[in-house]
């Protein structure tokens, strides 16, 4: 056994042969009766053979307190299960990876955008809903500054539909910004956030009718 592992402690040693075990992909009762029984594959074989000496080094000594799976930990060990699978002859370049660490970057991507996508077809629904509270609402959203922004934004003064007619309100937002006094600035920042809210609300029915 080499000197750098006998130096760890009994926390390090534990850990290590937790993580050695993981990379198996096999329960511990597994590993040790495929062990027993001469079955296991040559990788397999060589990490219960090191988890042997490691026993040997514990001589007994209790595993200590399990600590909290944090994000890091999480993927430092699945990190170390992925660098045992390439030295276990998994040819990471035939998956499109040159390391294990570049296969888990690639991962952590992916992992962050569908997040992204989730997060934005929640908050679609949420605004959704409170242009539907809204409208239904027998309340004046026009009498009260705030109103009239909150309706501006969730809602539109502007005429949104795609063919217009006589009933179409083409001046509405202005009409409304004389009320209040809001400045052209105000007027152009609000059909931008209309804009933005109705992008929004749109990408994601899209997205959930494919």
């Amino acid at each position: 056994m080499s000197d750098t592992v006998i130096r760890k402690t009994p926390k390090e040693l534990h850990e290590q042969r937790a993580r050695l075990i993981a990379s198996t992909g096999l329960s511990e009762e597994v590993l040790r009766e495929r062990g027993e029984a001469f079955q296991l594959y040559p990788e397999h074989q060589a990490v219960w053979d090191t988890v042997h000496g490691i026993d040997y080094l514990l001589d007994g000594a209790e595993p200590p307190e399990s600590e909290p799976h944090t994000a890091d930990r999480l993927r430092g060990d699945l990190l170390h299960a992925l660098e045992f699978a390439q030295c276990a002859n998994l040819d990471y370049k035939n998956l499109g990876y040159a390391t294990p660490e570049q296969m888990l970057d690639a991962y952590d991507t992916a992992h962050a955008t569908e997040q992204t996508v989730d997060d934005r077809q929640t908050l679609a629904a949420a605004l959704s809903g409170l242009e539907t509270l809204i409208v239904t609402s027998s309340r004046d959203w026009g009498t009260y500054r705030v109103d009239a922004w909150i309706w501006a934004v969730l809602v539109g003064w502007d005429c949104e539909e795609d063919q217009h007619n006589a009933s179409c309100s083409h001046e509405a937002l202005e009409e409304v910004a004389a009320v209040h006094g809001w400045t052209d600035d105000t007027v152009a920042k609000a059909r931008r956030y209309r804009t933005a809210v109705r992008r929004l609300t749109a990408e994601a029915e899209a997205e959930g009718d494919r």
